[in-house]
């Protein structure tokens, strides 16, 4: 009998992996087997592929996977990230899920992924030979699906960073959701193994966090204005404390990765991947804290080591005065080196976005706090103004104070408060 259970929530849109590390069960011994390269050569292979709950009669088409998820004819990309292999169809215009079928085919990303035919049969028990499989279609709670389903799916080593594979999936819902036929997975590298020459350019390193309890989230992120119209950009977030990887994919081709240090004497490490080469801004930041960051130029073959560090007992304030007439909210991000000209309006949304920089305004004022000690951008609607956090002071910035002259900000000095 099916035993399905349900989980709280919209479409899972897998973009960000969070998979257990150091501590998660041994993998159990697959039933390796290698595939068939004939094995999609039956004559029935070539029709419409049909609902049927016997793997035996399972004939995989030789065509891209097609068929149905809750009732809807869909064609799905297919993408493994972290355990799951996923089959997800976007929403129109986005690249958000709007359909998704995945299988958790390992235990931990750090698992090698398993090669060769599986095969599950409706009355096979739960266990670690069945792959739990969850369903996520719009406006429906997500299922999950831990045996009671009929599979028969084929995978190749992974090569290029791509995993090849066949199946032919029924699962018992009402709706009889149904995928069958070819499919070529985007695997990205895992964290724990080296970087090749399809892999740069790309940054990386380590992230010491000072003054906070374990269990403090962590974000790992990058932006940049690379091209005209374009404008990457790419996070990851774990919480510290446990041995957790995460990995990003949805700014493809880039992909981000972070692996969790205790918050105390072992930092976490990161990476950017295969980035297109231009001026980014690397920065890591904690959840309702500070953030530390680094702007670094991105060459088309380079491997760039950025180190950061964040201490959450070090950390200072800014008190704007906005000017008058000015509604709305105040807006922070990491400024750039003071000769370059202030950042592309498009790229300076996507990092007060990414670091949630910013302030309603209230009365003329907005007040920041926890903020890393650096320089900032600092915007009002079309005022740009530029200023020096100082750990352990709040600073004041008044839009209508004049600058000063030869300074290479367009910005006032700013004034510790009180």
């Amino acid at each position: 009998m099916c035993k399905s259970r349900t989980i709280t929530g919209g479409v899972l849109g897998l973009a960000l992996v969070v998979a257990a590390g150091c501590g998660s069960k041994p993998a159990p011994p697959e039933p390796n087997q290698p595939i068939n390269p004939d094995s999609g050569s039956n004559p029935d292979a070539a029709a419409k592929p049909v609902y049927e709950l016997d793997p035996a009669r399972h004939a995989i088409p030789a065509h891209p996977v097609s068929g149905t998820i809750g009732g809807a004819e869909v064609t799905p990309e297919a993408a493994i990230e972290g355990e799951f292999l996923v089959f997800r169809t976007p929403q129109a215009g986005t690249t958000l899920p709007e359909r998704e079928l995945s299988l958790k085919l390992r235990a931990s990303s750090g698992q090698m992924i398993p090669v060769g035919k599986r095969t599950v049969r409706q009355e096979m028990p739960e266990g670690p030979d069945v792959p739990e499989v969850r369903l996520a279609v719009p406006g429906k709670q997500t299922r999950l699906y831990p045996n009671g389903y009929a599979l028969t799916l084929e995978l190749e080593p992974r090569k290029a960073g791509k995993v090849a594979g066949k199946i032919y999936l029924c699962l018992p819902d009402d709706e009889k959701t149904l995928l069958a036929g070819t499919f070529v997975a985007a695997a990205p590298r895992q964290p724990n193994e080296p970087p090749g020459v399809e892999d740069v350019p790309l940054v990386n390193g380590s992230v010491t966090v000072v003054g906070t309890a374990p269990g403090a989230v962590l974000t790992v992120g990058y932006a940049a204005n690379p091209q005209p119209d374009l404008y990457p950009l790419g996070a990851a977030q774990i919480p510290l404390g446990d041995e957790v990887t995460a990995q990003a994919t949805y700014d493809k081709p880039r992909v981000t990765s972070l692996t969790a240090g205790d918050g105390k004497t072992v930092p976490s490490r990161y990476e950017h991947s295969k980035l297109t080469p231009g001026r980014y801004l690397v920065f890591a930041a904690l959840k309702n804290g500070p953030a530390a960051w680094k702007w670094v130029d991105v060459g088309p073959q380079s491997t760039v080591a950025v180190d950061l560090t964040i201490d959450a007992t070090r950390t200072g304030g800014l008190e704007v005065n906005v000017p008058l007439g000015a509604l709305g909210k105040v807006q922070l991000a990491p400024a750039d080196d003071p000769h370059r000209p202030p950042m592309d309006a498009n790229m300076f949304i996507g990092v007060v976005w990414q670091l949630n920089l910013e302030q309603d305004i209230v009365l003329r004022k907005a007040l920041f706090k926890n903020l890393g000690p650096g320089r900032y951008e600092v915007r009002a609607g079309k005022e740009i103004r530029v200023v020096e956090i100082v750990a352990g002071k709040t600073m004041e910035l008044d839009f209508d104070a004049k600058p000063l002259p030869g300074k290479p900000d367009p910005a006032p000095e700013p004034r510790t408060k009180g």
